[in-house]
Formats: C-alpha cells, structure tokens, sequence
C-alpha cells in the first residue's frame, strides 16, 4: 500500500509537471486514508475492507464531480470562512497526527486531551531535527 501510494504520488506529480505544465505536487485521496486508516479503522473499529470501500467510493464520487464540472461549483459555493480555514484544519491535523507518531504528543484517552512527550526520546529527537531543518531552510529560502 505504502509502495502503491509513493508510485501515484511520483506518477501524477510527474504527469502534472510535464503534460499539464503545473507545479503542482498530486496526492490524491491521501486525506481519506487517513481518515480511513486513523480515524475509522484505528478508533472505530471498522475493519479495513470497509475503510478501503469508503475511500474508493469518495475517489470516485470526486473523480465525477470532477468530470462533469461539478466541483467547482461546489467549490465556488462554499463559505470564504470554510475555504480559508479547512486547509489549516487538515494542515493541523496531519501535524498532530506526526507530533503523536514522533512521540512529541501523547493523547490522554482520560482526560480526551493531548500531554507532552518524552523530547528526548530518539524519534522525537529526529523529528526535531527535522522540523528545525525545514523551518531554517524556509527562512533561508531554499525552493523545494
């Protein structure tokens, strides 16, 4: 799975540079496996042949929006507020999902909160280093 999703992330992004002149990097249905793979199968319990039919099913219905001109005007329907913060909340999200994945963020199932982690742990150390580097080489202005 892991292999097959790399493979369409390189394909389309690769399709998308030369063919559609774009640089755009393509990832599609990335957010529904992690809804499916975190959320549904990992919290809810639903089995993986259930998750995986919800995420083909939403590839397809947006595959469709898509064909027939329909996203966009979906798109174009919804609130300013809604369009400028639903990007920061998936943003957001994927970062805890990383902080907890690193160990810089443990959930506390007692108290439904988020505590802090173990900053010395080793992969908490290669995410700091990580994060440390991405954010120098932004300030700096490195492209890519």
């Amino acid at each position: 799975a892991t292999t097959g999703t790399i493979l369409v992330f390189v394909v389309g992004s690769l399709l998308m540079a030369f063919y559609a002149n774009l640089p755009f990097i393509v990832g599609p249905s990335i957010g529904g496996s992690v809804l499916v793979g975190v959320t549904l199968a990992g919290s809810e319990g639903i089995g993986w042949q259930t998750g995986l039919g919800i995420a083909c099913w939403s590839g397809i219905l947006f595959f469709l929006l898509t064909r027939f001109g329909l996203r966009e005007v979906v798109t174009r329907s919804g609130p300013q507020s809604i369009k400028l913060g639903l990007p920061a909340s998936v943003g957001l999200f994927v970062a805890v999902l990383g902080f907890r994945n690193a160990g810089l963020v443990l959930a506390n199932a007692k108290a439904n909160a988020l505590m802090i982690g173990d900053f010395l742990a080793p992969g908490a150390l290669v995410a700091l280093c990580g994060l440390f580097l991405a954010i120098a080489l932004q300030a700096r202005k490195v492209p890519g």
